[in-house]
């Protein structure tokens, strides 16, 4: 003979039909989670390049021996910065993280000069990338970095000197790293670029300018 269903039998399957139906959903959620955002309040206090009430924010994270941020930096950046943050459109927040071996000594030395003169921050990155992104194998050692320092110019040699020995700037590294870490996940890599908060293209010039024109448009 059936046995009517009890109350408690019609909550129990009530509530693991209620339970399915989150797990299913926290299961879609997964899927369509967005690519993972910036949290740019994290930026402050990093080298920032160009007009800070521009519409479109760019962060990008490199480390100096990486041999693709060295392209980047050198055949993609450029055409960007001229055409939106040189104009005024986008302005640029560089996260220098250090991973790679030997590369610490190298942000430390980018770092001080910004601190110290931030028109100079570019020509110096440029040139640790052509001197270090070359070598197999290879320390900075803080001679080559002040001689670096004087090529470029305009830069407080005597202060930078003191940083290098100090390493002045190794917690903002450390900082800088498990951001970058926690906001890509299993995606870890350099170069990485975020377009007010979305990952772009570091590949195309011209990927990366139609996202920075998606982004004007909002």
């Amino acid at each position: 003979m059936d046995r009517k269903p009890t109350f408690l039998h019609v909550l129990v399957i009530a509530t693991a039909i209620a339970a399915a139906s989150l797990i299913a959903a926290g299961a879609v959620y997964e899927v369509s989670t967005p690519p993972a955002m910036a949290n740019t309040q994290l930026t402050d206090g990093r080298p920032r390049i160009g007009h800070l009430e521009a519409k479109v924010e760019l962060v990008l994270i490199e480390d100096v021996r990486c041999g693709a941020c060295q392209y980047f930096t050198q055949k993609i950046f450029p055409e960007i910065y001229e055409k939106y943050i040189e104009t005024g459109r986008a302005y640029c927040v560089m996260v220098p993280v250090s991973f790679l071996e030997g590369s610490r000594p190298l942000s430390n030395a980018a770092l001080a000069v910004y601190k110290l003169a931030p028109d100079r921050f570019l020509p110096y990155l440029h040139a640790l990338l052509d001197l270090y992104c070359r070598r197999d194998v290879g320390y900075a050692v803080q001679k080559e970095l002040l001689e670096l320092a004087q090529n470029v110019g305009g830069i407080d040699l005597k202060r930078m000197r003191e940083c290098i020995e100090t390493n002045c700037f190794l917690p903002q590294l450390e900082q800088n790293f498990e951001w970058a870490k926690r906001i890509m996940g299993r995606d870890f890599g350099t170069p990485t670029l975020f377009v007010n908060g979305i990952r772009s293209s570091t590949t195309s010039a011209e990927a990366i300018a139609a996202h920075i024109e998606k982004m004007e448009k909002k």
